[in-house]
């Protein structure tokens, strides 16, 4: 997964083009989005920088996608 995204990174910013990626996994957002936008039941409920919204977000549909996402060598209670 790794290769492959970080391919689609450097092919896009090599050629000056957009990448549209649709996830629920907010860490690999976070390492391969610029912007972000968060939708809920359709709707856009939050959008930004995605630093500042990984790091101050808004809305707790957001909050909740964050707190999904593992934490590199913690275990954790299923």
């Amino acid at each position: 997964q790794l290769q492959v995204l970080r391919l689609l990174k450097h092919k896009a910013r090599a050629s000056g083009t957009a990448v549209l990626f649709i996830s629920h996994d907010m860490a690999v957002v976070s390492q391969l989005c610029d912007s972000v936008y968060v939708m809920y039941a359709g709707s856009v409920i939050e959008s930004g920088v995605t630093a500042d919204v990984i790091h101050h977000p808004r809305h707790p549909y957001t909050i909740g996608l964050l707190q999904c996402a593992p934490e590199h060598g913690v275990p954790r209670q299923l």
